[in-house]
């Protein structure tokens, strides 16, 4: 019998959603499994109307159908969203992996964001003596890129900068 694997994201991120599906798709290429994929377009630059309606595909599944999710909640492009499905799926004791946010009750697979900034920003000043850095955030809200921000300064800060 197939397995059945449904996969959220937000289409905002195409390049990263590509690259994140034909990983997948590699995957389980030689096993029987079927991939589902529920696409959002919600952003932080929209109203909080617009994104619940965005956000309601995921609220059309019956996850139990699935012998497993996978959530790429940082890239849903919210803090509720990736939480709510989070409870949701724990709820209903169904498999999943949150990738990018650690949400209570579900495997998770994460970035060391602050190691890897702060030692990329240490070797800029160290070894090619950058004096002007500039960093550009994403939005307030998410925590990756305010990760990133946090070693940055520290970084800075420890090369007297």
């Amino acid at each position: 019998m197939k397995k059945k694997i449904a996969v959220l994201v937000n289409g905002w991120n195409n390049y990263s959603v590509i690259k994140a599906i034909d990983g997948i798709k590699r995957c389980v290429k030689h096993q029987d499994v079927d991939i589902f994929i529920f696409l959002s377009y919600a952003a932080y630059s929209q109203t909080k109307e617009r994104n619940y309606g965005e956000d309601s595909i995921f609220n059309l599944p019956d996850y139990t159908m699935f012998d497993g999710v996978i959530i790429f909640s940082t890239m849903l492009n919210s803090l509720e969203t990736p939480a709510k499905v989070g409870k949701l799926l724990v709820d209903k004791n169904v498999k999943a992996v949150s990738i990018g946010m650690e949400l209570p009750g579900l495997d998770y697979v994460g970035i060391e964001n602050y190691k890897g900034m702060y030692g990329m920003v240490d070797h800029l000043v160290k070894e090619h003596h950058i004096k002007n850095p500039v960093f550009l955030a994403g939005p307030k809200q998410n925590e990756d890129s305010n990760q990133r921000l946090d070693a940055t300064i520290r970084a800075l800060k420890d090369n007297g900068m």
